[in-house]
């Protein structure tokens, strides 16, 4: 059934990225006629239209705990340009034991160049533990989750724990399956989403790849383990695989059903959500928490409500689960995966406001300091209008002195002028000399009298002057 649906016409052929597909592999004799595009490692094989990264084991190995590797990985752009958006779909399918038996497959994203790529290690499925990029992995021995798919990303700082690192955890019955399932990737612009048969795994627009996809050594990566026990082993094989440079309508479209089992890597990641929001707003506040954060303690406790009734619930299963009671489940499940991203955005909104509380604090130092300034500004200016009229003060008086003491030495003078003539000429009355006499007079007066009313104006001068520096100083 499975040939049957890929055999029809895709309505995206046009937009296959064939470096990093796989042609009709029903159509393909031997694995060599993917060497061009893909390099394979240890037991790799191609049988029968499939691709077998760990193949069945003919016996069981004497030596404890021996693996089974295979992996396939695509080649990189290198001079190529990279992708904007992308979409991946990967149909595969385990055939061989149940329950656990210490197997599991890896798909990764990848963008580390050649030196780094040498150097992978196989402890993560058959793939490394330490990368930059995304991993989706598929096993069947987790102690708590049991049969799940996982989600991890890394920026290759470190290696990977599959324990504490998981970004989503979705329980699957995989083993039970007869018919392959299908993992779908989209991306596009900082929107990630992961689908397993068409049911939502995974939704966020926080999570940028675009310097993966555009980057000339994006590959693509599928690996697996095994144990080499013909009784424990499980036979991971891929029927196709297809990249397209455009995320198509149908995953961009709302997934009808889920398969969340957990998210984050524990069960308090609601209230470690919770407990971040309120250090950072009792930070902001010195210790209290503003009133604000009232409305935002009942969403706290809403939350907290339906953590712990998700708790009492068990880890939802795949569709072969039927009643009413799955149904309420799964919309259950729906719920928590909204209020996540409800309290996704509320923790950005809380970022925001305490962002723009900083920011403000900034302008406010900055505008405390221009008024410092200008405060010292005004002072220097009252301190050069008191000396300025200090100064304008002594001018005047010392004016006014000078020319009190050149009125009274004028006088003097004339006086003893006078004096002089009188005591040479004597009494003699002489009507010319007298004339003469009063013609001089006459002519002291006419200089000295502008002189004092030009000292009379200069006085005035002064003191509108000083009355000018004062009004300034009030201003």
């Amino acid at each position: 059934m499975a040939h049957e649906e890929h055999s029809l016409e895709d309505p995206y052929k046009d937009s296959i990225v064939d470096r990093i597909s796989m042609p009709e592999l029903v159509k393909v004799q031997k694995i060599d006629e993917l060497k061009t595009d893909w390099e394979g490692r240890d037991s790799v094989e191609f049988f029968e239209g499939r691709i077998v990264l760990t193949p069945k084991p003919i016996i069981s190995s004497n030596l404890e705990q021996e693996t089974v590797y295979g992996s396939l990985w695509s080649k990189p752009f290198k001079k190529s340009t990279g992708l904007d958006e992308v979409e991946i779909q990967l149909t595969l399918r385990s055939v061989g034991s149940f329950g656990n038996t210490g197997a599991g497959f890896s798909f990764f994203l990848v963008n580390d160049d050649d030196k780094v790529f040498a150097t992978y290690n196989k402890n993560n499925f058959g793939g490394p533990s330490k990368f930059s990029g995304l991993q989706i992995s598929l096993d069947g021995s987790h102690a708590k989750f049991g049969p799940s798919l996982r989600v991890y990303l890394n920026d290759g700082s470190k290696d990977i724990n599959l324990d504490t690192d998981v970004l989503g955890a979705y329980r699957y019955e995989y083993q039970a399956s007869n018919v392959p399932l299908t993992l779908k990737v989209g991306y596009s612009k900082n929107w990630l989403k992961i689908t397993c048969d068409n049911k939502l795994l995974f939704q966020t627009d926080r999570i940028s790849l675009s310097d993966l996809i555009g980057s000339p050594n994006f590959r693509l990566g599928l690996t697996a383990e095994s144990p080499k026990d013909v009784k424990k082993y499980e036979q991971f094989e891929i029927l196709r695989l297809k990249t397209y440079n455009q995320v198509s309508a149908e995953l961009k479209s709302e997934s009808r059903e889920t398969l969340v089992a957990r998210h984050i890597e524990n069960d308090s990641s609601f209230r470690s959500k919770e407990k971040s929001l309120r250090e950072q707003l009792a930070q902001k506040s010195g210790g209290d928490v503003p009133p604000t954060a009232d409305l935002l303690q009942d969403i706290y406790k809403k939350l907290s409500a339906v953590e712990d009734a998700l708790q009492q619930q068990p880890i939802l299963q795949s569709d072969e689960q039927d009643g009413s009671g799955s149904n309420s489940q799964t919309n259950l499940q729906k719920q928590i995966f909204l209020l996540m991203k409800t309290m996704d955005r509320l923790t950005d909104n809380v970022n925001n406001v305490l962002r723009k509380s900083e920011e403000s604090d900034k302008r406010s130092v900055v505008l405390e300091r221009k008024y410092d300034k200008l405060t010292e500004l005004l002072n220097r200016q009252s301190e050069l209008l008191e000396n300025a009229e200090a100064s304008s003060r002594t001018i005047g008086k010392s004016f006014q002195q000078q020319m009190e003491n050149f009125g009274q030495t004028l006088d003097s003078k004339v006086s003893n002028m006078h004096a002089e003539y009188v005591s040479k000429v004597g009494l003699m009355q002489n009507p010319e000399v007298e004339a003469k006499l009063n013609g001089l007079a006459s002519f002291v007066k006419i200089v000295f009298l502008p002189l004092v009313a030009l000292c009379c104006i200069i006085v005035l001068l002064v003191a509108r002057l000083r009355n000018d520096i004062k009004h300034a100083k009030v201003l």
